[in-house]
């Protein structure tokens, strides 16, 4: 399957009010670190472009998106996003509450919070998450990046927001010699050391020995 088929399959309006079939043996709405992620974070995601402010030219999520098994995942986690909300953060609490090692909790490693009409409710099911959590698990952090303008909102009930705007108006992404350019005028952004040109790359792990994400707003990311 194209990623544009995967993509026009996995609209908002084809899956409200629909019944999907659980696809999984065991469905687990968060995900447990990869490559990049460290094991002690958990994450959740949607479907990238259609639940984003459009699509970001150079999109890396989309090409995870190339798998069948990340675009079912995704669709599966949109649908219960609008059919089954109560459902979902009933499970993700659990989830979150059940595991050993979680210490934090990445919202959207794809997609965003531009669910149209679910925006609302969406977040507040967040809300109702991260309280849930606050009182069962007070040391587990929750962090996300978003174009749209719910970051206050998002602040408001403990959530970390990674700009994804600079205070330039660019993206906070760009090759790692311009954002040096720009870190040298604005030394409060923090260059994100997982990139491949940190001859320290090997050793470096997201959620590990850099936790910047999850405390603070101003990260810059290197092209990849």
């Amino acid at each position: 399957m194209t990623i544009k088929k995967a993509l026009q399959e996995s609209t908002i309006s084809r899956l409200e009010n629909r019944k999907m079939d659980n696809p999984f043996k065991v469905y687990k709405p968060l995900d447990r670190g990869n490559d990049k992620l460290d094991s002690s974070i958990l994450s959740f995601s949607l479907v990238p472009v259609n639940t984003c402010n459009g699509a970001c030219k150079g999109c890396y999520d989309l090409k995870s998106f190339r798998y069948e098994s990340v675009c079912l995942k995704r669709k599966y986690n949109l649908h219960m996003v609008i059919n089954e909300r109560y459902n979902l953060e009933t499970m993700i609490i659990k989830q979150i509450k059940n595991s050993r090692t979680v210490k934090a909790v990445r919202i959207h490693v794809g997609g965003d919070f531009n669910l149209k009409a679910y925006t609302a409710q969406y977040i507040d099911m967040w809300k109702n998450i991260t309280i849930a959590i606050r009182s069962i698990k007070p040391g587990v952090k929750f962090y996300t990046y978003t174009k749209t303008d719910k970051t206050e909102t998002l602040k408001s009930f403990g959530i970390n927001v990674v700009k994804s705007i600079r205070d330039d108006g660019n993206y906070n992404f760009d090759t790692l010699e311009n954002l040096q350019e720009y870190q040298i005028l604005n030394p409060e952004w923090f260059i994100c050391p997982v990139y491949k040109e940190n001859p320290n790359y090997d050793n470096v792990k997201c959620g590990k020995t850099c936790k910047a994400c999850q405390i603070t707003e101003r990260i810059l990311f290197v092209k990849h």
